[in-house]
């Protein structure tokens, strides 16, 4: 596809962990939902094509032992408890499948845009491992469990557990890696992949703070606009409260900038937020613990598509979306080889 875009810009924008490896799930989240679901629920992808097709010959859906269209493979599929199916969310015989679920399914495996679902693509898919999480339905106790850990573990404080544990770079986003390995880090047994699910709402497959914890981000986000607006960056802001020049800041030394230059927040909170390094009998905030907030991007709801398209990562969506063939080239090659390291 002859797109005008920046390849290491675009590289960047996929790569959400950064371990310079491009992943399925990176390039196509919701395409690859579906195909997770689907590994999930049938196993081995070759055998279910076999067995799919034994269904769809003997009610003359299933024309050919190598292709199929989409609508007979969803019939069937449907017949063989595939999710698609609860709700009447399926197509007829047909047509092509109306729902959301069906139609990433079907689409994530026509590697051509053809209409076809072909056995080839049922037999790379058996090369792919998807991660654990792809497939899990949301589970919200197993979250408040996982929660409960990480926070014994960091004082209590949703904030502390947010930058010790999960987004150790401070850069308002964790990856699945990174949340997986702070699960293991407090001894969490528990579904991780539901756990995860419950707070990527979206399959978008990383964890925002304010999807870990709203209020700790609104807080956040309330005091670094305060202190961009008075002080332009956490440097100059550190310096003025420093008032004694002890290279920290205590809080009667933060309440009394912030009451005098109108912070409207919780001041005790926010100090405690981000006092991340107790030292036992000395509580001061050091320019470490707040020279994140410089970089630090709160998270901003797009009310429509044009607010997507001015990200980065929605000018990269808004391209991979218009090409369907740059979509379905970048998703074969992930899948091809389970690890794609840039050259």
């Amino acid at each position: 596809a002859n797109l005008d875009l920046d390849a290491g810009c675009l590289w960047k924008a996929l790569d959400q962990d950064s371990d310079g490896v491009l992943r399925l799930e990176e390039v196509g989240k919701q395409h690859a939902a579906a195909l997770a679901r689907f590994h999930a629920n049938f196993g081995s992808c070759v055998a279910a094509w076999e067995a799919l097709q034994a269904v769809g010959e003997r009610d003359e859906s299933w024309r050919s032992d190598r292709t199929t269209k989409y609508a007979p493979f969803v019939k069937v599929l449907c017949a063989h408890g595939w999710p698609g199916a609860v709700g009447g969310l399926m197509g007829s015989a047909s047509s092509a499948p109306d729902s959301s679920l069906n139609m990433m399914l079907c689409t994530a495996l026509d590697l051509r845009g053809s209409g076809l679902v072909m056995l080839h693509d049922f037999q790379w898919l058996d090369s792919w491992s998807p991660p654990e999480y792809l497939a899990a339905d949301p589970d919200p106790e197993a979250w408040a469990q996982l929660r409960s850990k990480m926070l014994k573990v960091s004082g209590g404080q949703p904030l502390a557990a947010w930058r010790l544990l999960l987004d150790t770079h401070d850069l308002n986003h964790a990856s699945w890696p990174e949340f997986l390995a702070a699960s293991r880090k407090v001894g969490f047994t528990g579904n991780v992949g539901g756990a995860w699910r419950h707070l990527d709402a979206d399959t978008s497959g990383s964890i925002s703070l304010q999807e870990y914890d709203a209020q700790s981000a609104d807080l956040l986000a309330s005091f670094k606009e305060w202190i961009e607006s008075n002080f332009g960056c956490v440097e100059y802001a550190f310096r003025t409260m420093d008032t004694d020049g002890s290279g920290a800041v205590c809080f009667s030394e933060l309440k009394r900038s912030c009451n005098r230059l109108g912070y409207r927040g919780n001041v005790r909170q926010i100090f405690e937020f981000l006092d991340i390094d107790v030292e036992p009998g000395r509580r001061t905030l050091s320019y470490k613990e707040l020279a994140f907030l410089d970089n630090w991007v709160p998270q901003v709801e797009a009310d429509d598509s044009a607010s997507m398209s001015r990200s980065p990562r929605g000018s990269v969506a808004a391209a991979i979306s218009g090409s369907v063939a740059a979509r379905d080239g970048l998703v074969r090659q992930a899948l091809a080889r389970p690890g794609t390291a840039l050259g």
